[in-house]
């Protein structure tokens, strides 16, 4: 997580992807994955951990959570901090929702292909926005040669430390949660060792009723 929107709106978008992928077992041959627990798991992630640090990062550092694609101080604050909410809620529950219907559809290729594409837009954004990344400015600042400070002598990577160690801690804790219920159901499923099938001698010897 690097928390501005763009980076944050793919990676949420993988987290739901990934919790759908550790659950595929369940998840193949469930028609409706939105009334399953593990797409309670991903609401959670987003609404409890996601969605309240990009808001808190959005709110402080506006220009930088945008990247300085756009000037906050033209954006009516009542209509973007709504959007951000939606955007960070919204990407995990489309991510889980269509890795599902990969999985449910068998389409391996897909699959593969979603998750390049994820990684080469998240490599894409690290490696052509790394000085929007590294420098915290005002958007007018950054783009015409105003004052503009390294990220690493900023107040903000302090806070951009913890709040990525919360979410990832989180994404972390719910990613075990779902793998561990996924272990259980296995478990449950899979026959016991001492179990077998009645012989032929054993029908036989059985008393006639």
């Amino acid at each position: 997580m690097i928390e501005t929107v763009p980076f944050d709106v793919i990676a949420g978008f993988a987290a739901g992807a990934v919790v759908a992928l550790n659950a595929r077992g369940p998840l193949s041959a469930t028609p409706d994955p939105l009334r399953t627990r593990y797409f309670v798991v991903v609401l959670l992630f987003a609404g409890g951990a996601l969605m309240p640090a990009g808001v808190v990062v959005y709110t402080q550092y506006p220009d930088w959570a945008l990247m300085y694609l756009a000037n906050p101080a033209h954006l009516s604050a009542l209509v973007m901090i709504p959007v951000v909410m939606a955007l960070y809620l919204g990407t995990p529950v489309a991510g889980f929702w269509l890795t599902h219907r990969f999985i449910a559809q068998k389409n391996e290729r897909a699959i593969r292909n979603l998750l390049g594409i994820l990684v080469g837009l998240s490599l894409f954004i690290v490696l052509f926005g790394a000085g929007r990344l590294l420098t915290v400015a005002y958007y007018d600042d950054f783009h015409h040669g105003g004052l503009i400070v390294p990220l690493y002598r900023s107040p903000l990577v302090w806070a951009l430390l913890l709040i990525i160690f919360f979410v990832c801690f989180a994404f972390v804790f719910s990613l075990l949660q779902v793998r561990r219920h996924v272990e259980l159901i296995q478990a449950v499923e899979l026959p016991r060792p001492d179990a077998k099938d009645d012989t032929i001698d054993d029908i036989k010897k059985r008393p006639a009723t």
